[in-house]
């Protein structure tokens, strides 16, 4: 568990100061509830408090990877293509022009195919998106230069 905001501060008596947390769920088992508390330490009287909390490890809301992409050359356009991912709502298009460096967010598509034109050689990746989050997986896709 990893706490986001606020680590540390100060709450006026009888008000509510809200704590964002994210949790890593890597390794634990589908459909399975975790519970655990928090403690949360202070100068008042009667601390520590502890705080029971429960983790439902649910993938409802984990989308596939567009998978597979395929390729097609028309004209000075190259265009990719996958099969629709069930309960995506579109699909974010990054680049790179090193596979190995930091891709950038260049564009958004509604439907289950991209096509950009022809230029220098660019890596692709592709996630797939909903209305709540983005597929942790991508598939990388290097767009050669112009045959001639």
């Amino acid at each position: 568990m990893n706490f986001t905001s606020p680590l540390a501060g100060t709450v006026s008596p009888s008000s509510v100061n809200a704590i964002n947390y994210t949790m890593n769920t890597a390794g634990l088992t589908l459909l399975s509830t975790y519970t655990g508390t928090v403690t949360i330490t202070s100068n008042d009287a009667g601390s520590p408090d502890t705080i029971p909390f429960s983790l439902l490890v649910d993938n409802a809301s984990q989308l596939e990877a567009p998978s597979p992409i395929t390729t097609a050359v028309n004209g000075a356009n190259i265009e990719f293509s996958w099969p629709a991912v069930s309960g995506a709502t579109g699909y974010a298009v990054y680049t790179s022009s090193d596979p190995y460096g930091t891709f950038t967010h260049t564009d958004d598509t509604a439907t289950n195919s991209y096509s950009a034109a022809y230029g220098d050689k660019l890596f692709y990746y592709f996630t797939s998106t909903d209305a709540k989050s983005a597929a942790p997986e991508t598939i990388f896709i290097a767009k050669p230069k112009a045959v001639k």
